[in-house]
């Protein structure tokens, strides 16, 4: 708990740094610091997806990010046309994840559906031919197996009631054969 002594002293040393700020873009450079430490937090949590080439001393150039990128952000943040670091981090994350489970050949976002339950993210992937083509005959040995079990089940239900019919045929035919044994008494 504060004591009011120590609210007035918060005060005044925030007034101070109010007053002798020499760099007004202190925000931008504390945003940016914030950043790295993000990137750096996010590749904790990622596998990478190049190997490092311990002779060239520098990642691949497609999978780094753009620095601008975030200052083009908050631009468009402050003019209320963007959606907030949090949410850009957890799209960038599971685009990340689409492209680590389906070889996508080129990822888009495209917006943002905002829901009763849920908001939604749309996201458009060109996938590669060859996964294209993998994915398709995965498809069609799953329908294949289904297919299959159906037809064991179908066969399964037939044999169940031919044994069934059969059973009741038995039972029939020896009540009928008990009539006779009681009429011929």
């Amino acid at each position: 708990e504060i004591t009011p002594r120590e609210l007035h002293l918060l005060c005044r040393r925030l007034r101070e740094r109010k007053l002798h700020v020499e760099d007004w873009l202190i925000d931008l450079y504390q945003e940016r610091l914030y950043l790295k430490r993000s990137i750096e937090l996010i590749d904790l949590y990622t596998k990478p997806k190049y190997k490092w080439n311990w002779e060239d001393k520098a990642p691949d150039p497609t999978k780094i990010l753009d620095e601008k990128f975030f200052i083009k952000m908050r631009m468009n943040r402050n003019m209320g046309v963007c959606l907030p670091e949090k949410e850009v981090y957890s799209i960038m994350m599971a685009m990340r994840v689409l492209a680590d489970n389906i070889v996508v050949a080129k990822a888009t976002f495209w917006g943002k559906i905002f829901g009763i339950i849920r908001d939604y993210y749309i996201v458009e992937c060109e996938v590669e031919p060859a996964e294209l083509e993998r994915m398709k005959a995965e498809e069609e040995e799953r329908k294949n197996q289904e297919k299959l079990k159906e037809e064991e089940e179908r066969l399964e239900k037939e044999r169940l009631e031919k044994e069934e019919q059969e059973k009741l045929a038995k039972e029939e035919k020896l009540r009928k054969e008990r009539e006779k044994r009681e009429r011929r008494r």
